[in-house]
């Protein structure tokens, strides 16, 4: 880490200079997240696209406690840490996520994913 020298602090009394301070400090190396950055971290597909692939189904979940979209990046997220899962999609205005799962994905496992925090979800049929 390079350091840069910040301007010195003289101390003077009735204009007498009785000392001075020199202090180095780090140079910055935060650089603020783009909007896309921002919107790709707490955004999540709201449709899902393409078709399903053979030895997958759709798995559609009514989801109850979202209050913004940042929901559904958190919700998005955990579904695509969770075991079966191919696709998600998450829809704030609609309150719903859909998932393409392996055919042999457990229904209980996705209902467990999606009750957490204050988020519960009930299958659709």
């Amino acid at each position: 880490m390079s350091r840069k020298l910040i301007p010195i602090l003289l101390i003077t009394v009735a204009g007498t200079l009785l000392g001075y301070v020199a202090w180095h400090a780090p140079e910055r190396e935060y650089a603020a997240p783009t909007l896309p950055e921002v919107q790709a971290h707490i955004a999540a597909p709201t449709t899902l696209a393409g078709d399903v692939p053979s030895g997958c189904v759709v798995r559609s979940f009514a989801v109850e406690g979202m209050c913004c979209q940042g929901c559904t990046g958190k919700i998005y997220k955990r579904l695509k840490e969770t075991a079966g899962v191919v696709q998600a999609a998450v829809s704030f205005d609609e309150g719903t996520a859909q998932i393409v799962v392996q055919e042999t994905t457990d229904i209980a496992l996705l209902e467990s994913t999606l009750n957490f925090d204050k988020y519960t979800a009930k299958r659709m049929p």
